[in-house]
């Protein structure tokens, strides 16, 4: 029990950095999206579970935590690009509604980007034996829970600033990079 309550502890740290990231932003998290994206989550996690030890033959470890940190790193930069594009553009920001909301496209890149981490820890799940059904259904819940909180600080802060913070964003995505990527190794 406790190594399935650690492993979905970890597995849901990134809603919250991708939330935050978000909220920082003014980008409005819909429902759907949140549902979306912690649903693809979820599936991945467990047919990978499914597959168990298999899953290294299908695809290596290494492979996956690149295209994770490809993608947390591509985020990062749009955002940082999309900051100081806005910094530059009108110099006097004065936000006080979302400017956007999380797109489609974005959920889905963000939410396979956020799987890889489920795919890489299921074979130790499945040496574990934790159920595969009580796993993904707390990784969503949890997911759920975890990015809504990260968005609503987000948000506190990019409304209680008198400046744009919307380069958190980026940092959050650059950190999830860093952080998901042994390449430092």
């Amino acid at each position: 029990m406790s190594e399935m309550v650690f492993l979905v502890l970890a597995l849901v740290l990134d809603n919250f950095a991708a939330g935050m990231g978000y909220g920082s932003d003014g980008i409005r998290i819909p429902w759907k999206m949140a549902v979306l994206l912690n649903l693809i989550c979820s599936l991945t996690l467990a047919l990978a579970m499914c597959l168990g030890k298999e899953i290294d033959l299908l695809i290596s470890p290494d492979v996956l935590e690149k295209i994770c940190f490809v993608s947390f790193m591509m985020l990062g930069g749009i955002k940082f690009i999309d900051y100081f594009r806005k910094r530059f553009s009108c110099r006097s920001v004065e936000r006080k509604q979302p400017v956007k909301k999380l797109s489609l496209k974005e959920t889905v890149f963000l939410s396979f980007a956020m799987s890889t981490d489920g795919i890489l820890s299921a074979p130790f799940a499945a040496m574990l034996g934790i159920s595969v059904a009580g796993t993904s259904a707390a990784v969503f819940v949890m997911g759920m829970i975890t990015m809504y909180a990260g968005y609503f600080l987000g948000k506190a802060l990019w409304n209680h600033r008198q400046c744009d913070l919307s380069f958190l964003g980026g940092l959050a995505f650059l950190f999830l990079a860093v952080t998901k990527c042994s390449l430092w190794s």
